[in-house]
């Protein structure tokens, strides 16, 4: 399954399975299932999810008014997660910087209409990855976007979908259409 931090799925995520004679994609449904049948056995795979639309989807104002003062070290209560952080990386640079938040900025002002090098989705591997209690602007990263498994039987590969932006967790994972509206 690959789902948000706050336990919604996300639909249309393209999830991967390859291999050195295999290779086979599919889309996520609605809750963020996605299901491989007939993968065949005894080999080594690499599973990674990707999506990449509507880069605006969540961003606010207000998050990157939250993402300022978590930089600044003023610990705002909005943030609990690392995958918050996570998404402040708008340039998927492994940090969280007020370059980030400018990036973000220009997005919500329209003087820009895609992040810098970065899709808009990342997915976070609860196979591979192990996130911090304690986490700042740098510690959460790198993380495991990917899991490459030796296949021998039914194995579940799931993942945290993280919408770049989305400091606040108000993006849709539903979302599906490839273009936000105009803005004038």
């Amino acid at each position: 399954r690959v789902s948000t931090y706050w336990g919604e799925g996300v639909a249309g995520a393209k999830v991967g399975v390859t291999g050195t004679s295999y290779d086979d994609w599919q889309m996520t449904d609605e809750e963020g299932y996605y299901q491989k049948d007939n993968v065949p056995v005894g080999s080594m795979y690499t599973v990674q999810p990707e999506k990449d639309l509507n880069d605006f989807n969540g961003l606010s104002t207000y998050a990157l008014f939250v993402g300022q003062r978590f930089i600044l070290g003023m610990e705002p209560i909005e943030i609990t997660s690392p995958y918050q952080i996570i998404a402040g990386d708008a340039n998927c640079s492994n940090s969280f910087t007020t370059f980030d938040l400018y990036i973000m900025q220009q997005l919500i002002i329209g003087t820009n209409d895609n992040f810098y090098d970065c899709p808009s989705w990342v997915f976070v591997s609860e196979y591979s990855s192990t996130m911090p209690a304690d986490f700042n602007a740098y510690n959460v990263f790198p993380y495991g976007n990917m899991d490459t498994m030796m296949i021998m039987n039914d194995l579940e590969a799931n993942y945290v979908g993280v919408k770049v932006g989305d400091i606040l967790g108000h993006a849709d994972p539903h979302y599906l259409a490839g273009d936000a509206d105009d803005r004038n």
